[in-house]
């Protein structure tokens, strides 16, 4: 994944909470108050100071999941869990959300109030029958292992000004519509955080300011960020001094009036035809890379000189008036690749070879593209079919898909050839 020389707080890059108060980020507690007693949501039992455990759920008989399965046994009654667990246990899996239904798996800690960001364990918390929406305020109890967000979701102030209902991401680290998954090397749980234009800035009330955020293979404007500095487009920045609209980048790409390492450099929509931008050296180009924008990102562009247009790098950008029924990539830009890729690098040439990966169990499972005559196989590999892929068996002289060309590398297979710098 490529991306314009942007100017990011550590924090931000390794994908971890960016809240300003160091306590905030283990967990955002409070040192005044008492946490708001939740809704008790199905639990049964007491949560008073010195009880040792609840049983949460309909069922008083103790049984837990561990208990179920180790035994083969059906109780016939709905399923509990110990509150708090024992020692190092944990009764779910938070990413795969393996709770019986009425609950759903979250991070537990014994501190009162919020969530650190390593958990002692995992528990099955008992969903409320009235939930908070998401992103809006909650509590969560400790003792009774519970907290009043919905389903998939769990009660979190790690980056809001107050703890507030977040979705859990799922195990391929995804989000639903309009969310993208933050975590980081020590969180206990990885979270949906929600997403955000720059060019025209709403944050649900309690989140941060709309900022970058690169993390792990997502990036993507979120609403995380502390609030917008008075730095102008121009200015020199190391952070998040500028003012909204606009954002820290390398001063390069800013040219002639800025004497720094980083300015602010200003948004700019590439859908609108009429948008200009200030400085007459200044285009509106692309913020990232074809293909590396979230769904509905893809128009924010910045004001910088016309010579850092990711296009201008070789092999970044795909041609126009090709046959993309096997998506077009290249070892410089492999984002259209859902399922990885293989190709090749030729520095005599300077040239790369790139074929996305598609997954098959027989030819039948492979897409023939509307142009060129090379057949669509399944390559078989391995004994579970894991590793299968489909090709464009080009080894007889068969043409091509328009824009593919047949390539020896691979055994005569058809493949995107692009430019590369040698």
């Amino acid at each position: 994944m490529r991306f314009l020389k942007v100017i990011l707080p550590a924090s931000l890059l390794l994908g971890c909470p960016t809240t300003e108060d160091p306590t905030d980020q283990v967990g955002g507690s409070s040192t005044t108050g008492t946490p708001t007693e939740p809704d008790s949501g199905g639990v049964t039992g007491d949560s008073t100071e010195g009880a040792t455990s609840v049983v949460v759920g309909s069922s008083t008989s103790g049984t837990t999941v561990a208990d179920t399965e180790s035994t083969g046994e059906s109780t016939g009654e709905p399923p509990s869990f110990e509150c708090p667990p024992l020692e190092g246990e944990s009764q779910c899996d938070v990413a795969e959300q393996d709770c019986p239904d009425g609950f759903k798996c979250v991070p537990w800690t014994p501190d009162e109030g919020s969530l650190k960001l390593e958990a002692q364990s995992y528990v099955c918390a008992a969903v409320t029958d009235d939930p908070v929406a998401l992103y809006g305020e909650c509590t969560r109890d400790p003792g009774s292992c519970t907290d009043d967000c919905g389903d998939g979701a769990f009660c979190s102030s790690l980056l809001a000004d107050s703890p507030v209902c977040v979705e859990i991401c799922d195990s391929d680290y995804e989000c639903g519509e309009g969310q993208q998954c933050r975590t980081c090397a020590t969180c206990s749980v990885s979270w949906c955080m929600p997403n955000c234009d720059p060019l025209e800035p709403e944050c649900p009330e309690g989140f941060g300011s709309c900022v970058f955020n690169q993390s792990w293979d997502d990036a993507g404007f979120t609403c995380e960020g502390p609030e917008p500095g008075t730095a102008m487009p121009g200015d020199p920045c190391m952070g998040f001094e500028c003012v909204e609209g606009s954002m820290c980048m390398a001063g390069e790409m800013y040219g002639p009036g800025c004497d720094s390492g980083g300015c602010c450099i200003e948004f700019c929509d590439l859908n609108d035809p009429t948008a200009t931008c200030p400085e007459a050296e200044h285009e509106c180009i692309p913020f990232l890379n074809p293909g590396v924008a979230e769904p509905g990102q893809e128009h924010i562009g910045i004001c910088a000189l016309p010579e850092f247009h990711p296009c201008n790098t070789p092999g970044a950008c795909p041609p126009d008036g090709v046959d993309d029924t096997y998506p077009w990539c290249s070892l410089e830009n492999e984002n259209f690749c859902d399922r990885g890729n293989f190709g090749f690098g030729n520095g005599a040439e300077c040239i790369s070879g790139c074929f996305c990966i598609e997954h098959c169990l027989e030819d039948a499972d492979c897409p023939t593209p509307p142009t060129g005559t090379a057949p669509a196989t399944c390559i078989l590999d391995g004994a579970t079919g894991e590793n299968n892929r489909c090709s464009l068996d080009c080894s007889g002289g068969q043409e091509c898909p328009l824009g593919m060309e047949c390539r020896a590398e691979w055994d005569d297979v058809c493949m995107w050839v692009s430019p590369k710098d040698c």
